[in-house]
């Protein structure tokens, strides 16, 4: 099972016990210090360790294509479980005080920076639409979205020079491609190579959008589809043994369910283990389906 994971603030969560806090870690410090003409928008302080590297762990977005009056409220307002909203500002000249054009949104969890991600395409602020996607750059891994159905592993590395390996994630139950692949690269520079060489590129006729990530198995996280409009968080985390979290995806607009969500675990063995008692399970009298892997949509 592969799980498509990228590198990148309040979300109440349930807890099952008093041993458990009532919000999760927060986990990403500010990451004005990088521009040297920038200031930064207040924001609440990430924990850090003793050399003053940001503690990882939690999962940021980057929005592109903002207005000048842009405000940190703006991007509260949209980015509603958002735990920090770091918007960087002209220091100096006639825009002095007056948004860059981008921002960094920090979420608790990546599971919940993809939900995001996925909720605010198309999003627009003071009549503007605004571009988002997840904070992160080269690592020894590509993900590549768009393929075809017959487009096999072999056919998949041998379109990227430097590759050292790719997988096409596919249905459990079918065996058909679900459009997506992993390729695997020696070196981050290589990674960086292949994706630049293959903008705009088609594979077996289709053209694939890349962007960097990792895959791997079994992790912290589950994600849950099928739910009916009646669960809750707290029915969603009742029903998985060890559970630390869960969040319901609603509409943004009416707050209804979207029928998904996901579970959150203080390790990846209790969340490997729920996730084989949970196999066919139900939940509110809906059969639900149990991922690793982010599915489609979500």
């Amino acid at each position: 099972m592969w799980e498509i994971f990228a590198l990148l603030p309040n979300m109440e969560i349930n807890n099952r016990s008093s041993d458990v806090p009532v919000f999760l870690p927060n986990v990403l410090a500010k990451r004005n210090s990088r521009f040297s003409d920038v200031e930064p928008c207040p924001a609440k302080k990430a924990k850090v360790d003793g050399q003053g590297k940001t503690e990882k762990g939690a999962e940021s977005l980057f929005v592109r294509n903002l207005p000048f009056d842009t405000t940190a409220d703006d991007l509260k307002s949209l980015f509603k479980d958002a735990n920090d909203v770091s918007l960087p500002l002209f220091k100096n000249g006639k825009n002095r005080g007056k948004s860059r054009g981008f921002a960094f949104i920090t979420f608790q969890t990546e599971a919940l920076a993809e939900v995001w991600l996925q909720q605010t395409q198309g999003a627009e602020i003071h009549g503007r639409t605004i571009t988002v996607g997840l904070a992160t750059g080269p690592t020894k891994t590509l993900i590549v979205n768009g393929l075809c159905e017959r487009t096999t592993d072999k056919t998949l590395i041998d379109s990227f020079g430097g590759a050292i390996g790719a997988k096409i994630v596919t249905d459990e139950e079918t065996g058909s491609s679900k459009g997506v692949g992993f390729v695997d690269f020696d070196n981050e520079q290589a990674c960086q190579a292949a994706k630049e060489s293959m903008k705009d590129a088609e594979i077996d006729g289709n053209r694939v959008t890349l962007s960097y990530g990792t895959r791997r198995g079994p992790t912290k996280t589950l994600y849950v589809t099928g739910l009916c409009a009646a669960t809750t968080d707290k029915t969603l985390m009742d029903t998985f043994e060890g559970a630390i979290g869960a969040k319901v995806v609603t509409d943004t607009e009416t707050g209804f369910s979207k029928g998904f969500g996901f579970v959150i675990f203080d390790n990846r063995r209790a969340c490997q283990a729920a996730q084989e008692a949970m196999k066919n399970g139900m939940i509110d009298g809906n059969m639900v389906t149990v991922h690793y892997e982010k599915p489609k949509g979500f």
